[in-house]
C-alpha cells in the first residue's frame, strides 16, 4: 500500500450544508504499472448531484467503481455513512453496497427473467422482502418510468432505452441511499437517450444523491449542482455548472469543453 500525503490533495466539496453521505480521501488506483487514479478527495452530501466529465480514459469510471469497491483502491479511503469501506470484510461490504445503486453502461439484466423478476429478485433474496411487497414496489417504480406495461416481458423484447430504465428501477427497488451512474446513455441510440435522462432528472428533482459519469453535457449543465472535470486521473477543476461551462479557469478544461460543446 502506497503512502499518501493527504495534505497535498485538495478536497472537492459542493459547499452543501446537508449531511455528508460519502468522504473519499486520497484515492489511488493502479493496474500494474498503469496509474489510473492519482489522488482523488471529494465529499458527497445528501441530495448532491455530482457529475464527472472528462475525456475517455481519464479515470472517471474507475473512480465510480472504486467508491463502491468493485475495484479495490491501491491507496486511500472511502467513508460511506461513516464506515470506511476499504477496511470492511466482504460480508460487511455487501451490506453497504446494497445502499449504493449502480447503473452501468450495459444494462446487465438477467435475460432469462421477466422484467418483474429482474426487479424483485434482489429485494426478496437479499433483503428478505415478501413477494407481494416487492412486486407492489416494482409496479410503482415501473409506472413512474412509463414501463408498467412491460411487467411480463423478457429483456430481449425491450429497446435499449427501456432496458436502461428497467436497470434504474432495479437499483431503486433496493431503496439506495445514493445512486452511481456509469455513462448510462453511452450504449443507447441517440433517440433513446432522452427517455433515460428524463428519469435521472426526475430522481435528482426528488433529492436522490447521485454520482454520475456522463458525456451528456446538457444533462450536466441542467441537473448537476457540482461538476468535476477529471483528466489523467486527477480532478483538474470543479465548480457549479455555470462556473465550469461558462467560466472555466483551467486551460485543460477550456480545451476539453471547446471540443465537446
Amino acid at each position: 500500500m502506497k503512502t499518501v500525503s493527504l495534505d497535498k490533495i485538495p478536497v472537492v466539496d459542493s459547499g452543501s450544508s446537508a449531511e455528508l453521505i460519502m468522504q473519499v480521501r486520497g484515492l489511488y488506483k493502479d493496474f500494474g504499472k498503469l496509474e489510473v487514479l492519482k489522488g482523488i478527495s471529494l465529499n458527497v452530501h445528501k441530495s448532491d448531484v455530482l457529475v464527472l466529465i472528462g475525456p475517455s480514459g481519464s479515470g472517471k469510471s474507475t473512480l465510480l467503481r472504486s467508491v463502491n469497491l468493485l475495484e479495490k483502491p491501491t491507496a486511500g479511503s472511502v467513508l460511506f455513512q461513516q464506515q470506511d469501506l476499504t477496511r470492511l470484510k466482504k460480508k460487511e461490504l455487501c451490506v453497504h453496497r446494497e445502499e449504493m445503486g449502480m447503473v452501468f453502461q450495459q444494462f446487465n439484466l438477467f435475460p432469462h427473467m421477466k422484467v418483474k423478476d429482474n426487479i424483485t429478485i434482489s429485494p426478496r433474496k437479499v433483503k428478505g422482502v415478501s413477494k407481494e411487497e416487492a412486486e407492489e414496489k416494482a409496479r410503482d417504480l415501473l409506472k413512474r418510468v412509463g414501463l408498467l406495461d412491460k411487467w411480463d416481458e423478457y429483456p430481449n423484447k425491450l429497446s435499449g432505452g427501456q432496458k436502461q430504465r428497467v436497470a434504474i428501477v432495479r437499483a431503486l427497488a433496493m431503496d439506495p441511499v445514493m445512486m452511481l451512474f456509469d455513462e448510462p446513455t453511452s450504449a443507447l441510440d441517440p433517440e433513446m437517450v432522452g427517455e433515460v435522462l428524463d428519469v435521472m432528472k426526475s430522481l435528482a428533482g426528488d433529492g436522490m444523491t447521485m454520482l454520475v459519469v456522463t458525456h451528456e453535457m446538457r444533462f450536466a449543465r441542467q441537473v448537476a449542482n457540482y461538476v468535476l472535470f477529471i483528466d489523467e486521473g486527477r480532478i483538474v477543476e470543479a465548480g457549479t455548472p455555470d462556473q465550469i461551462f461558462d467560466h472555466p479557469r483551467m486551460d485543460r478544461t477550456k480545451d476539453f469543453l471547446s471540443k465537446v460543446l
